[in-house]
């Protein structure tokens, strides 16, 4: 039955992209053309910069920061294969300026030459809860001719080039001088060679607001933090007893009682926030985020682990993936 169901969403899905109408994308599509577009406003006459726009700009939801960065890694590629002009428009919550520069691409936009005339501009949506990823290079393929003559504005976590992310995203970024004075700091604390394991929550120990996920009461609580432990012990003493662990997660709570119960494992200290759930915070909140990635990406091993009903998360796939570092998922 989920084969046949999964099956006829390909096939309507591809007939939606065809007729140009039709599907959750396309409403999704429609709103924000019809929100943010007007006839009403300039048009670019003769400075128009057609091609594809990143959008980063709370007019949707983005996902985390490795959903970000993977969505526009892998466009970006497509783009390059195709001879196509890119540009980033990251500014929710937060400038991906502050954090990261351009490198050999030059992608920053000014917010004067971002169009939204309906004749000259339009919303694209690649996400994977709305098209299926099968789906997202056709797409693509369907929206080429457009990069010629308008200015697309696509809202995308595709995942569809993912195996060159890490050449993508060293072409894309270099990390600005707070960010490198950051990740430095946090090397030289550690001082030797580390593996490195993350462990996703979400909002099972309360620690902050995502969604509507579950939210265990303070007995469970303690319980799967214990799991945890004795795992991230076991694993350490079979793998790399004589290295230590950089552990990082999304729960301050877990990294704490971890930090306290193993004499081995380094954490890196800062408030952990969802990025589409939390608005007008400090510059060294959402820098916490980027500085756990980067560290991560200097590690030996990355490992990532999940029980029970916590999230297998792409944030520890996405840190290995920047220098090609060895990654392990394990499950227990």
């Amino acid at each position: 039955m989920k084969f046949i169901k999964k099956t006829y969403g390909l096939i309507a899905n591809y007939f939606h992209i065809l007729a140009n109408k039709g599907g959750e994308f396309r409403k999704e599509e429609d709103r924000l053309l019809q929100t943010y577009y007007s006839t009403q406003t300039s048009a670019h006459k003769q400075s128009l910069k057609n091609g594809v726009v990143m959008m980063v700009d709370g007019r949707t939801m983005h996902g985390g920061l490795s959903d970000r960065l993977r969505g526009i890694c892998s466009v970006y590629y497509w783009c390059k294969q195709h001879n196509v002009p890119f540009y980033i428009h990251f500014d929710y919550p937060f400038a991906l300026a502050n954090y990261f520069s351009p490198n050999a691409v030059k992608w920053n936009i000014a917010d004067e030459d971002l169009c939204y005339h309906k004749e000259q501009a339009q919303p694209i949506l690649l996400m994977l809860h709305l098209l299926p990823s099968k789906l997202h290079k056709f797409y693509l393929s369907r929206i080429l001719p457009l990069t010629k003559r308008k200015q697309l504005h696509v809202y995308s976590n595709t995942l569809v080039f993912d195996k060159y992310y890490s050449q993508s995203f060293n072409e894309l970024f270099k990390l600005t001088q707070p960010l490198q004075n950051a990740v430095s700091n946090e090397l030289s604390h550690i001082k030797q060679p580390f593996e490195a394991m993350v462990l996703r929550f979400q909002q099972l120990l309360g620690d902050f607001k995502e969604g509507n996920y579950e939210i265990l009461p303070p007995p469970k609580r303690e319980i799967l933090i214990q799991k945890c432990i004795m795992q991230i012990d076991k694993l350490h003493k079979q793998t790399s007893s004589n290295k230590l662990i950089l552990l990082t997660s999304d729960s301050t709570t877990f990294l704490n009682e971890a930090a306290a119960q193993l004499p081995y494992v380094r954490t890196i200290k800062g408030k952990v926030v969802h990025m589409d759930y939390t608005l007008n915070a400090t510059f060294d909140i959402y820098l916490k985020s980027f500085v756990d990635m980067l560290t991560l990406s200097h590690a030996d091993k990355i490992y990532l682990l999940k029980t029970d009903n916590m999230y297998k998360s792409g944030f520890a796939y996405r840190a290995a993936a920047i220098n090609n570092t060895p990654y392990e998922y394990v499950e227990f």
